[in-house]
């Protein structure tokens, strides 16, 4: 706003008139003493409410301190903070050491409603292990052709085979497979007697 002068009474009258501007504007501002909240839909006095953001400290917002305080609480319950992975491991192992019923009963909870995250967890959780990503096995399950590498069975689920000396990768096999060279210790040695014994006896 410019005040132009023309003299020493308009100055004084126009200086008069933004103070009484300004002291109407703040009178009507407070003249609120209490507000409804629109979660609990009760009527609060204002010191109930947060000032609003961003400098004005004529605004309220429109849910008290509590509703406020409660959202916040039910929603950090079922959703721990997610900004880093080390925050998230922190709080799960804050609350498996407190309340470890409580956190078993989440996780279980947790399984039931989101069975394909779950699912994902696990596979990305058991190929880390072998230094695979879940894009690299659904490539050398599609090279394999889906296929069993060593009998070709076309199994609903395949598993790593690897060498349990240099932790390389070896492909992709059945349940049976992998179980037997498991059983055979990986000794070509031992599995070429079996071969043996096998034809020995047909």
């Amino acid at each position: 706003m410019m005040l132009q002068a023309t003299g020493g009474s308009g100055v004084t009258s126009a200086a008069s008139a933004l103070t009484n501007a300004l002291t109407g504007e703040a009178a009507m501002a407070t003249d609120e003493t209490s507000r409804t909240c629109k979660r609990c839909h009760v009527e609060k006095p204002l010191e109930a409410f947060h000032w609003a953001r961003g400098g004005d400290r004529r605004n309220r917002l429109y849910s008290c301190k509590v509703c406020i305080l409660t959202e916040r609480r039910d929603y950090k319950r079922p959703n721990p903070p997610r900004r880093d992975k080390e925050r998230l491991r922190l709080w799960q192992a804050q609350r498996r050491a407190k309340d470890p019923d409580g956190y078993r009963a989440y996780m279980a909870e947790w399984r039931a409603k989101n069975p394909a995250a779950w699912r994902a967890h696990n596979t990305k959780t058991r190929l880390k292990r072998y230094g695979l990503t879940p894009a690299q096995f659904a490539s050398l399950a599609q090279h394999q052709h889906g296929e069993c590498a060593i009998c070709a069975a076309m199994p609903k689920t395949l598993h790593v085979d690897h060498c349990h000396s240099t932790g390389k990768v070896r492909g992709l096999l059945c349940a049976w497979c992998n179980t037997g060279l498991g059983y055979f210790r990986d000794e070509t040695e031992t599995l070429s007697q079996a071969i043996l014994y096998l034809q020995r006896h047909t």
